[in-house]
């Protein structure tokens, strides 16, 4: 079986609001950047898989008003309408199947011209749950109660998380919300939805991401440092929240089981450098650690209480920033896989975390309550 790699990626600029510049414009400029960046021609790209969401776009089978803008003409082409990190795993399988050399990965969202809240309003369905009013914060506000009361975890807890990722934020350039806070500035910002403060959920985000992944011996022709994609795995657990237990994420145990077996991953606190996990709200990053299994259940705290998530520690957690510094709804799955990308080829700038084993654990996640869970291992 041939190895799939990535061998090149490119970001936008990460925005609250870009109503000034247009969807193909975004998508246009990270596609000239990975390409760029790959050291390759569009006539060199066998196939595009985009990432998008209609409703954010405000347009049915939207990819068709953008592909012209990500070189899709007269290519092969698909879409999925998920975080871009599923469809960097679609094109993984697709290029298994040894019908083509190269795929680019291509994800975008502007997600203030339609707002996260109703974006995730609409994803619940329209007798039962969309009335309520739930969307993304009160949703996460919920599972938070049910973890923190069943594991004991405390507000602070989650400020020292928010602190932890702003400050890594701040020394990375590439990504929007770049000013430390500290924990009791966390503390002492308002509830949005309680128990979630203020600083503890991410920004409307606006922007656009893209890689490049090829076979083995096209990675090897191209770039000298592939990052290979060692295992994946993915798992979804059920649509109605009340089916399920919040406190622990199932799909996302599965899917991290699913990509350690195929990455021969025995321990990933020890054989992997790092982590960047897809932490739509800061206690997320607790509950995800579990269910990953850097520590046993309900021990997440620990993780921040002893210092080993920081980006000095002993495993790094989200030494990008993560989501909390910027969140692009359908692009932040995927940009997790290009800090890590980063990380691992050594070219995260002041970010940069030691590179021991050469290997990261990548997480993303698409609808509400952690519902669907991918994992991916990237190693050198």
């Amino acid at each position: 079986m041939s190895k799939i790699g990535i061998i090149g990626c490119s970001l936008s600029e990460f925005q609250p609001d870009m109503e000034d510049v247009a969807t193909g414009q975004i998508v246009f400029e990270v596609t000239e950047g990975v390409l760029k960046n790959a050291g390759l021609d569009i006539k060199d790209i066998d196939q595009v898989i985009s990432a998008s969401c209609d409703t954010i776009d405000g347009v049915s089978i939207s990819n068709a008003f953008s592909a012209e803008n990500y070189g899709a003409f007269m290519k092969e082409e698909s879409k999925v309408e998920e975080d871009g990190a599923y469809a960097m795993m679609y094109a993984y399988y697709r290029l298994l199947t040894g019908q083509w050399n190269n795929c680019m990965v291509v994800a975008h969202g502007k997600n203030s011209g339609v707002g996260p809240a109703f974006y995730a309003n609409m994803s619940f369905d329209p007798l039962y749950l969309r009335p309520l009013g739930l969307e993304t914060t009160s949703a996460a506000a919920l599972q938070a109660q049910a973890y923190y009361r069943k594991y004991g975890v405390r507000e602070e807890d989650t400020a020292m998380v928010a602190s932890k990722n702003r400050e890594a934020g701040s020394k990375n350039p590439r990504t929007m919300l770049r000013e430390k806070v500290s924990p009791q500035d966390v503390m002492n910002s308002s509830y949005v939805v309680d128990p979630l403060k203020k600083l503890e959920i991410p920004p409307t985000t606006d922007g656009a991401a893209a890689i490049i992944l090829a076979r083995e011996d096209f990675a090897r022709d191209v770039n000298n440092e592939p990052v290979w994609i060692k295992g994946i795995g993915f798992a979804q657990d059920s649509y109605y929240p009340g089916h399920r237990n919040l406190a622990f994420s199932d799909s996302c145990y599965a899917a991290a089981q699913m990509a350690y077996k195929k990455a021969g991953l025995k321990d990933p606190i020890r054989e992997a450098d790092f982590a960047e996990l897809h932490e739509a709200c800061a206690f997320y990053e607790l509950m995800l650690s579990e269910s990953l299994g850097f520590c046993p259940e309900g021990k997440g705290k620990n993780m921040i209480e002893e210092g080993n998530s920081k980006i000095d520690g002993s495993f790094p957690i989200n030494p990008s920033g993560g989501a909390l510094c910027a969140n692009p709804i359908m692009v932040s799955g995927l940009v997790r896989i290009i800090e890590s990308y980063l990380q691992l080829t050594g070219q995260a700038g002041d970010n940069q975390v030691q590179r021991n084993n050469g290997a990261a654990v990548v997480h993303a996640s698409s609808g509400m309550f952690l519902q669907s869970n991918l994992v991916t291992v990237l190693s050198i």
